[in-house]
């Protein structure tokens, strides 16, 4: 399968912005339309039964935020991806907003991301539980919900377009300085080996993975979206288009 221009035919990304500036950065959005960007969704939520939205408004003012809360707490990916998979011709997935705690309303799980804190709805949807990212017990659920990511896929004919990418946090910029994190989140390093059982559990699957070599995983002080472990340089992106071309 080639990937020479066609409007209906869209590249979708799950995810953060590890898979959408893929997209925004290199040059694949000149043969293959950009599409929808699901993004602030853990998959255990994504495939938890809905919670309803609360009537009070929101604090937020990104209408794009707005919207990533709304389809979390709605679980609504599933959805998505039924509703469009008939046009999408490469699928890009990395799970960095697994990282967020997922709490339990009662009727299902929803995604304790930054953007949900700042909504000011935390004090409307109620919580009965929560699972804490890198514990036993958030790994079992999500290995649980991949599961089912997996067999939609398969079901909607969606699986052989499919990529997860593989990414270890940068410990340093392209400009050869090291990461300093913010105080109370972890190290890039803590991170990856957070993140290690969760890869190892995609890569168990044998499903497309794309893992980036050491030498373009490094961050950039001048990155739009700031310095972070997951804020890569732009040899990163062109690294994954160029593997999704030869692959495809």
């Amino acid at each position: 399968m080639s990937l020479t221009p066609k409007l209906d035919s869209t590249m979708m990304f799950i995810g953060s912005c590890v898979s959408r500036d893929v997209g925004r950065i290199t040059d694949l959005k000149e043969s293959i339309s950009i599409g929808n960007y699901v993004a602030r969704q853990s998959l255990i939520s994504s495939f938890s039964p809905p919670t309803s939205l609360p009537e009070f408004p929101s604090k937020l003012e990104s209408k794009f935020q707005q919207r990533m809360i709304d389809t979390d707490i709605q679980s609504n990916l599933p959805n998505i991806l039924i509703n469009n998979h008939k046009n999408i011709k490469v699928l890009l997935v990395d799970i960095m907003d697994e990282r967020f705690d997922v709490k339990h309303s009662g009727a299902g799980w929803y995604t304790v991301s930054d953007e949900f804190k700042k909504s000011g709805w935390s004090d409307y949807i109620p919580n009965i539980n929560i699972l804490k990212f890198s514990t036993a017990d958030h790994l079992l659920h999500w290995k649980n919900s991949f599961l089912l990511f997996i067999n939609l896929l398969e079901e909607l004919d969606l699986l052989e377009n499919t990529f997860f990418i593989i990414n270890k946090f940068a410990t340093k910029t392209i400009q050869g300085d090291e990461i300093i994190q913010p105080v109370g989140l972890p190290s890039p390093s803590k991170r990856n080996q957070q993140f290690a059982p969760y890869y190892d559990f995609i890569e168990d699957n044998k499903l497309r993975t794309l893992n980036p070599p050491a030498e373009v995983t490094l961050s950039d002080k001048n990155h739009l979206w700031g310095v972070a472990g997951f804020h890569y340089a732009d040899p990163f992106y062109h690294w994954i288009s160029n593997q999704i071309k030869l692959e495809m």
